[in-house]
Formats: structure tokens, C-alpha cells, sequence
């Protein structure tokens, strides 16, 4: 019970507006969902350059990738929790955008 709590309270943003603390709260669960996922990459990164399965070009996007985007969730986490939510939103979507431009790799 004590981990749930803990959880809920790195969700919870203090805001006097309930419509912008809903809007922060849902974006913290969008947040915290991405580092999850990001760090499942990572260890699939690692997984996939210890067996050797794509070619020594394709791997540090592999790892540069999943790295950024921790980095770019803790920033953006931040900016939500202790200024704008509304700037935190839009530059989680500018975020998301750069690494899925910048990581594929069209053939």
C-alpha cells in the first residue's frame, strides 16, 4: 500500500485550477508510462548489440534513442511538476516528435 501511495504522489501535481491539475496529473501518467517504456529499450538495446542482431551502424541509435528520451522525461517531468503544464505538454510532444524523426532510418 505504501508503494501506491508513493506512486500517486510523484503523479499528483499541486495546482489550485482542478482542470490544469487533471491536465498535469495525465500527462505525468503519459511521463512515467514513456520511461517505462524507455527503459524496456534500453534493455532490449542491450539484449539485441550482446547478440549481435543488426549491424555496428544501426547501434548507437539503438542506445542514443531510449537515452534521450529518459533524460528528455525527467526535464519535461520537472517543468510539470514545478512550473507550466502547459509548456511541459508541448515540449513533451516536440520531444517525441525529434526522437521518432531522428531515429528512423527510412530504406
Amino acid at each position: 500500500m505504501r508503494v501506491i501511495r508513493q506512486i500517486l504522489d510523484v503523479l499528483d501535481v499541486p495546482s489550485t485550477d482542478p482542470d490544469d491539475r487533471r491536465r498535469a496529473r495525465l500527462l505525468n501518467i503519459l511521463l512515467l508510462g514513456s520511461l517505462l517504456i524507455s527503459f524496456v529499450a534500453i534493455l532490449a538495446a542491450v539484449i539485441i548489440d550482446a547478440k549481435d542482431m543488426v549491424g555496428p551502424e544501426q547501434i548507437p541509435v539503438l542506445y542514443w534513442a531510449p537515452i534521450l528520451l529518459s533524460v528528455g522525461i525527467v526535464i519535461v517531468y520537472a517543468i510539470n511538476r514545478y512550473a507550466s503544464g502547459g509548456l511541459a505538454s508541448g515540449l513533451f510532444l516536440l520531444l517525441l516528435i525529434v526522437l521518432l524523426a531522428q531515429s528512423d532510418q527510412p530504406q
